[in-house]
Order: C-alpha cells, then sequence, then structure tokens
C-alpha cells in the first residue's frame, strides 16, 4: 500500500505532467493556426500600424490618420492593391498593453511590415503595475511574487490561466457594477454622440456631447463622455470638470480611475514631480 507520501509524489508527477502537456498542445495549436491562416482574397502585403489614438486617428478628421497617409502615399508610389495599410491603434492603450495583444494581432494579420507608435502619455490604471517602474517599494515577497509573474508569463498555460481568471473577475465586476440610468433623451443624444466618434467625426460627437450635458446634468455617462472628448482635445481643466461632476453622479464608474488619475500629473504637474522625487529618492 503507498504511503502518503508516494501517493502525493504521483500526484504531483501527474499534475507536472499534465501541465507539461497542456504547455506542449498549446504550443502547437498556435502554431498550426498561425500557418494555416490564409492571406485575404485580393489583398496586398499587410502593413500593421498599432499603437494609441494617435494610430487610431483622433483629433485628426476622418481619413487623415497617419495609416490613412501612408496609404494613399503607398498607392501613389506601387499602385493601390500593392500594400494594405491596417489600422489597430486603440485610444488610451499604453505600451504594456499593447505588448500584451502583439502577438494576436500578429497572428491575425501576418504583417510584411509593424509600425509602432506608443509613448508613455497614457497612464492606464487597467493593466499598468506601477511597481514595476519602483520595485524598491515592494516587500521582498512583493518582489518575488513580481519576479514569479513575469518568468511565468512565458508559458502558455500560465497565461491562459491568468486570462481566464481575468475574464472571470471582469464578469463579476459586470454583474456588481449597475450604472446610473439616463433619460431616454440623454440616452438617446449620448449613443447618437458615441457614433458620430466611432464615425471619427470627433469635433461633432464632442459638440453633441456637451449640448446634452448642458440640458441634463445628471447623466453621469454624458459627463464621463463629454470628459473623454476634452481630454482629447487636450482642454484638461473643462475635462476633469466633466470626471468629477461625473465622479459625483457615479463614483464606481471605470473613468474615475483611468482619468482622474491623470488629474495631478497634468494639471498640477509641480505637485507631481515634487511626488515622484519623493517616491525615487
Amino acid at each position: 500500500m503507498k504511503t502518503f507520501s508516494g501517493k502525493a509524489a504521483a500526484a504531483a508527477a501527474g499534475l507536472l505532467l499534465a501541465l507539461l502537456l497542456a504547455e506542449g498542445g498549446l504550443r502547437l495549436l498556435g502554431l498550426a493556426v498561425r500557418h494555416s491562416r490564409a492571406p485575404q482574397a485580393g489583398a496586398g502585403a499587410r502593413i500593421l500600424c498599432v499603437g494609441d489614438s494617435f494610430t487610431y486617428g483622433i483629433g485628426a478628421p476622418k481619413g487623415e490618420s497617419y495609416p490613412d497617409h501612408l496609404q494613399r502615399l503607398l498607392d501613389a508610389a506601387y499602385g493601390p492593391g500593392t500594400y494594405a495599410v491596417v489600422n489597430e491603434g486603440v485610444p488610451g492603450q499604453n505600451s504594456s498593453e499593447l505588448a500584451a495583444r502583439l502577438d494576436y494581432l500578429l497572428a491575425a494579420h501576418r504583417p510584411a511590415a509593424l509600425v509602432v507608435l506608443t509613448g508613455a502619455n497614457n497612464y492606464s490604471l487597467r493593466n499598468t503595475n506601477f511597481f514595476l517602474f519602483a520595485p524598491e517599494e515592494l516587500t521582498f515577497s512583493g518582489r518575488a511574487a513580481l519576479r514569479a509573474d513575469s518568468a511565468l508569463s512565458h508559458l502558455k498555460v500560465y497565461r491562459l490561466f491568468r486570462f481566464a481568471g481575468k475574464g472571470v473577475l471582469d464578469e463579476f465586476r459586470k454583474l456588481a457594477y449597475s450604472p446610473p440610468r439616463c433619460a431616454p433623451a440623454s440616452q438617446q443624444a449620448l449613443d447618437h454622440a458615441m457614433k458620430m466618434f466611432e464615425a471619427k467625426d470627433f469635433s461633432g460627437a464632442a459638440a453633441a456631447l456637451e449640448a446634452a450635458r448642458s440640458k441634463d446634468g445628471a447623466c453621469a455617462e454624458l459627463s464621463f463622455q463629454a470628459g473623454r472628448m476634452q481630454f482629447y482635445y487636450r482642454d484638461f481643466p473643462k475635462a476633469f470638470e466633466h470626471f468629477r461632476r461625473g465622479r459625483e453622479l457615479d463614483p464606481r464608474h471605470p473613468f474615475v480611475k483611468i482619468f482622474l488619475s491623470q488629474e495631478i500629473p497634468l494639471l498640477r504637474p509641480q505637485t507631481a514631480a515634487a511626488a515622484l522625487d519623493k517616491l525615487l529618492a
């Protein structure tokens, strides 16, 4: 009869073998999917542009983003259809979020060239671990956990479980969060403005949101979206005025952390610089 330690060792060995098989299977599946993707019919060599709002085209008229300009330059130089420029810019996406998506984007588009435009202007709290920049602020166990997460992130199985866990937590947060409803007329105006935004009519969307907000100051989503538009146009005092009003109406809204975290760096840079000096001293 096996001893308890023998059973535990057998179970551990079985678990390790299962993880190794799963890791190998995921890697083989990824290779198979990547190499089985057929190029889109009629599409020329793809040039993939990735980054944040500058790549997406916020602040520029429709059809005037830099990927649009690049497409026209290539068409003029080599003929239409020779190259296909793909715009995968995401407003507010920082470099760590982009790095997490890059493997997927490369597999999905299989580009001949990759153009990256990203920087430090997006301080997104969604997927950024600020202790990566100041690990000395962590305890010994915290630093060990940070190093372990960095090392394990090279494993497909670990990334799969982390992704699934994040998805489950996000769903629980959605179920627990119920945003306050706006009046029907305000919701209609908001939906119309968002369609204008998606069509890259940014000035029209900003004007529509300001007009709707002036009629209904009790709709939190109007305040947050109006603030977002002013933020993109770099009218920071007006943007944060809208954000603060939105926070009063709906303190659990995701924009509270995402945008208000930038209030001190943008409106009070001297205070932010002093705090950073103290942190890094």
